[in-house]
């Protein structure tokens, strides 16, 4: 599968993303480029996190996908990963945002997670080029993407 460069100023930019701090010049998309200006519900959390917690992220995330929100996360252990799980679970749809380029699966264990996200009419978001290796300072830059819902004054309204 190719990469979709898009930039700043292009249509299928996330327009919600226009308006955040910094936003990324430019994203680097796999998989549905569609899903990008849907309206979307992040989910995130511990990488560490309980078999509770885990269980209520894939809740949570199959419900907020059958209402018909995306569901966006970042695809670390853990709570994101249950997240998206449960998102496909139901034939949601489902952004993961990485903190690394396109290409490189992390963490490794989520290839089929990964897979599936693309298989299931999902995307995978970075602002790093392709085989950008992942490192910490990228993962918090991240997640000004992952958050980037509509402003709480507009949420629901069209």
């Amino acid at each position: 599968m190719e990469i979709e460069e898009i930039n700043i100023n292009d249509e299928k930019y996330p327009k919600s993303l226009r308006n955040i701090e910094k936003p990324p010049s430019k994203l680097y998309v796999l998989g549905n480029k569609e899903i990008l200006n849907d309206k979307g519900v992040a989910i995130v959390g511990s990488r560490n996190c309980t078999k509770e917690g885990e269980k209520n992220a894939k809740v949570f995330g199959a419900n907020i996908a059958k209402a018909g929100f995306t569901v966006i996360s970042g695809m670390a252990k853990g709570i994101d990963t249950a997240a998206h799980m449960g998102a496909l679970e139901v034939k949601g749809k489902t952004i993961a945002v990485l903190g690394c380029g396109p290409y490189y699966i992390f963490p490794p264990e989520n290839k089929e997670l990964y897979n599936k996200i693309l298989e299931e009419g999902g995307a995978i978001v970075s602002e790093y080029p392709e085989d950008s290796p992942p490192e910490s300072e990228k993962f918090r830059k991240r997640n000004r993407i992952v958050s980037r819902v509509e402003p709480w004054g507009t949420c629901g309204r069209s």
